[in-house]
């Protein structure tokens, strides 16, 4: 749980960098150490992720992403990685929901995609310009996760 906490964190000034610079080259950093420290509790989790991931950055077949999709912790970053496929969403959110959903399951990831969209309505309500930075979302919602398993 420590090291998880540790990621959690550095989404947390990756976040805040992304809302500065609108840019984050250590997105596949915090993926990457996402996969090192979850692939030993559950290696075919963090296989399908890794494969989600893979197949929203690259023009892989579509029948990779139904391979993935036999794992639900890769659904929500099949869902993101199909707004990467199309210009929609930006690799380091990719990244970044990717390592949440390979650290901490499907929950995390639907959680951290509620998270965007929160996020989202406050940005719009604050009318604030486009196109909104996603990171942030994802943070609040690896956060709730956090504290829903600190107090269960």
């Amino acid at each position: 749980m420590p090291g998880s906490l540790f990621l959690v964190g550095l989404l947390g000034l990756f976040s805040l960098a992304d809302l500065r610079y609108r840019s984050i080259p250590g997105a596949g950093i915090f993926f990457a150490g996402a996969v090192i420290l979850a692939f030993p509790a559950d290696p075919w989790r963090v296989l399908a992720v890794v494969l989600a991931v893979l197949w929203g950055l690259n023009r892989w077949p579509g029948f990779l992403a139904l391979l993935a999709a036999f794992q639900p912790a890769a659904w929500p970053v099949l869902l993101v990685g199909t707004g990467v496929r199309h210009g929609l969403i930006g690799g380091a959110d990719l990244f970044a929901l990717g390592g949440v959903a390979a650290l901490f399951g499907w929950q995390a990831g639907l959680l951290s995609l509620l998270g965007v969209q929160g996020w989202l309505w406050w940005w719009r309500w604050r009318k604030r310009p486009m196109p909104m930075p996603a990171l942030p979302g994802i943070f609040m919602g690896a956060s709730v996760w956090l504290v829903i398993q600190w107090l269960v």
